[in-house]
């Protein structure tokens, strides 16, 4: 894959949760405490290699 390609995966994949978790953080702190859940897919047992991007 490209660069570009990467880059826009880690983006919307990696980067759209750390940018979640820093927004919920604050007001989890200030309500002194709280939670988030991940839900993740099935691929990490079934891999579909020819279906994502690496």
């Amino acid at each position: 894959m490209s660069e570009e390609i990467w880059q826009q995966e880690l983006n919307h994949h990696l980067l759209g949760a750390v940018r979640l978790d820093r927004a919920l953080i604050p007001g989890m702190i200030e309500r002194g405490g709280g939670a988030v859940v991940r839900v993740s897919s099935i691929q990490r047992r079934m891999r579909l290699w020819n279906g994502t991007p690496a």
